[in-house]
């Protein structure tokens, strides 16, 4: 093989067009994302069990990071519903 064909290959695969064309195809995961301002449900489905695990884990992350902003939050509400009553 001459030193000529490798060049020769690379030119021709750097002219070639690209055929890119959408499909529509959104593939979808089973992994939750909670949100700060979204109380998690419970999840479930037939997920596999490395995505259970790391739904999991992501829960308890919420749970670690917003649950006492909701608690707070809660409890304000209660304490302004009862304010409101009297």
């Amino acid at each position: 093989m001459g030193l000529t064909q490798p060049d020769e290959f690379i030119a021709a695969a750097q002219s070639r067009q690209s055929d890119v064309h959408d499909t529509g195809f959104t593939p979808m995961s089973d992994m939750i994302h909670y949100k700060a301002r979204d109380l998690p449900t419970i999840f479930g489905g037939r997920s596999s069990r490395g995505v259970i695990l790391a739904n999991l884990h992501a829960f308890e992350g919420w749970v670690g990071t917003f649950l006492w902003d909701w608690v707070g939050y809660t409890d304000m509400v209660k304490s302004h519903a009862a304010r409101c009553q009297h």
